[in-house]
């Protein structure tokens, strides 16, 4: 377990890319690599606008927010896919909380 996976994640929480991630769009989707172990991970279009709006400093709930009023999603839908897609990305080293 990684250091900031230690808390749960709340609807205020903002996050940034690890300094170790590496992050580009091929085609239609995002592709991470994380440096220190070589690994490499894939986003679809969702979880690219996802990613994209952490990375401009919008909160969890700031990102729901935005994706609600872009796509046809139940907005307890979306909190629930947001929250498991950033747990997975600070399980994998990807993103690190921002501090507040």
């Amino acid at each position: 377990m990684r250091d900031n996976e230690a808390t749960p994640i709340t609807a205020d929480q903002r996050f940034v890319p690890a300094e170790t991630v590496a992050a580009k769009v091929l085609e239609s989707e995002m592709v991470f690599v994380e440096l220190s172990a070589g690994e490499f991970f894939s986003a679809n279009l969702m979880g690219t606008r996802i990613w994209d709006l952490f990375c401009q400093g919008l909160s969890m709930k700031e990102v729901v927010a935005d994706l609600a009023a872009r796509y046809a999603i139940a907005t307890e839908q979306l909190e629930h896919d947001v929250q498991a897609f950033a747990t997975a990305l600070v399980e994998r080293g990807l993103l690190v909380r921002a501090p507040r």
